[in-house]
C-alpha cells in the first residue's frame, strides 16, 4: 500500500476537519467557514472589519465579502460604517449570533478535542510548532496569530 506524502495527508486531515464541523454547524444553520469567522465577531463585537478577518483566516476579500454577505442575509450579523473611517465597515453579531455563540464555541472545541484526543499536552503544542514549521518553511505569510515563541 503506498503511504501518503505530508501534503496528502494535510489536505485529507483539513477536509475530515471541515467536513465534521459541518456536520455540527447545519443546525445552526451555517458551514464551517461561517462558524470560524462568526465566532470570532461574537469575540470582539463591533471591533472587528472585514480587512481584519481576511488576515486572521488568510482568505481574499472576495472569499471574506461573500461570507460576511451570507451570515447578514441568514441575520447572523450586521455592517456598519466605522465612525474613526467612514469607508471601513465595523461587523455587529446579531442577537440570533449571540444566541448561538455558545453552541460555536462547543463545536470548535469538540473538534479539536477529537483531532487531538490520545496527544499529550507536549505532543500537541510540537503539532502546532511543526505546522506553523511547515507554513514558514512555505514562506506564506501568515497572521500575527500564527507566529509563536513556542518552538
Amino acid at each position: 500500500m503506498c503511504v501518503p506524502d505530508v501534503g496528502a495527508l494535510m489536505g485529507i486531515t483539513t477536509r475530515c476537519v471541515e467536513q465534521r464541523l459541518n456536520e455540527k454547524a447545519l443546525s445552526l444553520g451555517l458551514t464551517a467557514a461561517q462558524i470560524h469567522m462568526l465566532h470570532m465577531i461574537c469575540e470582539n463585537d463591533g471591533k472587528l472589519h472585514p480587512k481584519e478577518i481576511e488576515r486572521h483566516f488568510d482568505l481574499t476579500h472576495a472569499t471574506v465579502s461573500g461570507i460576511l454577505s451570507r451570515l447578514e442575509s441568514k441575520g447572523f450579523l450586521t455592517m456598519k460604517p466605522d465612525p474613526a473611517d467612514g469607508r471601513a465597515k465595523c461587523l455587529f453579531a446579531t442577537a440570533r449570533a449571540k444566541e448561538s455563540t455558545e453552541a460555536m464555541g462547543r463545536y470548535i472545541r469538540e473538534c479539536e478535542a477529537a483531532m487531538l484526543q490520545g496527544f499529550s499536552e507536549e505532543e500537541t503544542r510540537l503539532l502546532r510548532s511543526y505546522l506553523t514549521r511547515i507554513l514558514d518553511n512555505l514562506d506564506v505569510k501568515k497572521p500575527a496569530r500564527f507566529h509563536s515563541k513556542e518552538g
